[in-house]
């Protein structure tokens, strides 16, 4: 059976200046996405789209392009947050916030495998969790001399 494709809540989500990047809970109650360079939530209540609220792991720095993992346990986004207190902000890395118990935790950096430059964008999950992103030409090419 077909899907139609639809706008997701006119005038609540869809819109609204500068909202994009929408990922779905794995039930398909609960939309995070980016809006303003911030991670935005809203929830699906009985039929009907929340007011979206800054989901609780973003609003400091700039984040977006949510992706959740297929067991809707975690999300992937890029954020410019400072990987150590006292660090630049990179253009663009990638961090992970995991759900437990019903609660977002603290986003985790994830690791230099990931990291080979600070411009890591898109991420996305293929439907067995296999994450993907893009990178610049040449990312993690040793430097020239």
């Amino acid at each position: 059976m077909a899907t139609v494709p639809a706008v997701v809540a006119p005038a609540v989500i869809s819109g609204q200046a500068n909202s994009a990047d929408p990922a779905f809970s794995p039930g398909g109650d609960t939309v995070y996405f980016s809006r303003n360079s911030t991670i935005m939530a809203s929830r699906r209540v009985r039929g009907h789209w929340s007011t979206p609220t800054i989901a609780v792991f973003s609003g400091q720095w700039s984040d977006q392009q949510p992706t959740i993992a297929p067991d809707g346990r975690f999300i992937v986004f890029v954020s410019n947050r400072p990987v150590k207190a006292g660090d630049s902000h990179p253009a663009g890395n990638l961090w992970r916030v995991e759900r437990r118990a019903g609660r977002w935790g603290e986003p985790v950096h994830l690791p230099p495998t990931v990291h080979r430059d600070n411009r890591s964008w898109a991420p996305s999950f293929a439907g067995a969790g296999s994450l993907f992103f893009i990178e610049p030409p040449g990312a993690g090419a040793p430097p020239r001399s």
